[in-house]
């Protein structure tokens, strides 16, 4: 039922976000692709790995003078910005979120099985993309001025876990917090790291029965347990919002099939508002 009700939500809303939405495309010179030095095994003339593109959605109710933060959206494999965003329903989560937040969704792997990050393998690279980022939407005039209060906001789908992880390692900017949809593939003490250099940062893990987030999930559990960091573990459908809203740190399981984990049960716009 809370399935249908959401989804109901989002037809209702669909033609107004369409209509309304400010979104467009530009090109960084500091993306994750094309590669700035020679790699064998990436050819720059293969069309996954050439593609500088990254998409930006202003939603109608962002308000550029109260507090606002970035919110950036990886992909997973077999897919691209402009497929992700239909897809998984992404404009109309925000909307409905009530989020005061800019998705920025980079361009990886274009319609590939791959989550190599490219350029952004380098330390950094995240760093000099976010700064084109950040001209571009005062060149539109989306915002006057960008501050440490505008902070990150990061998620991703599956095969966006590596370019969750580099954003993790390398970012200067203070990530608020890391919304994981059925992306944890290893990299736990990564995790960990990110939790303590950004003490405030919130993490939402959702995951489903597959053996490798199972896993991971899990090594995350007993790495925590370990630090005496506190954290809540539980099944998807009986978390409440009053408890995603006041515990830090979530594990999710999850009986959904995997690409349904990003947009059913109104999971991205349930996690935005907890996180704000």
């Amino acid at each position: 039922m809370k399935k249908i009700v959401f989804l109901f939500c989002l037809i209702c809303i669909n033609a107004s976000v369409l209509s309304a939405q400010k979104q467009f495309t530009f090109g960084s010179s500091n993306s994750m692709f094309p590669l700035k030095t020679a790699n064998a095994k990436y050819s720059g003339s293969d069309s996954r790995f050439n593609d500088n593109s990254c998409l930006v959605y202003v939603p109608k109710h962002f308000n550029k003078n109260k507090q606002w933060h970035l919110m950036l959206w990886f992909h997973g494999w077999n897919n691209n910005i402009q497929s992700t965003i239909e897809q998984f329903k992404l404009r109309e989560q925000i909307v409905l979120s009530g989020a005061n937040v800019i998705l920025i969704m980079p361009e990886g792997v274009k319609n590939g099985n791959d989550s190599y990050c490219g350029n952004w393998e380098q330390t950094n690279y995240f760093n000099y993309f976010m700064e084109d980022v950040k001209l571009k939407l005062k060149s539109e005039k989306i915002v006057d001025n960008i501050t440490a209060n505008n902070q990150l906001i990061i998620s991703g789908h599956s095969g966006a876990s590596r370019a969750l992880v580099q954003v993790m390692d390398f970012s200067s900017t203070t990530i608020k917090a890391i919304l994981m949809f059925d992306a944890i593939y290893s990299h736990e003490t990564n995790i960990i790291n990110c939790l303590k250099k950004n003490p405030s940062c919130k993490l939402v893990n959702l995951h489903t029965s597959r053996e490798a987030c199972t896993t991971s999930t899990k090594n995350l559990v007993q790495l925590m347990q370990k630090q005496k960091i506190n954290y809540l573990q539980k099944q998807d459908t009986d978390v409440t919002d009053a408890e995603l809203k006041s515990n830090r740190i979530l594990c999710l399981s999850s009986n959904l099939s995997h690409n349904d984990v990003p947009v059913s049960y109104n999971y991205l716009s349930r996690f935005l508002k907890a996180s704000e």
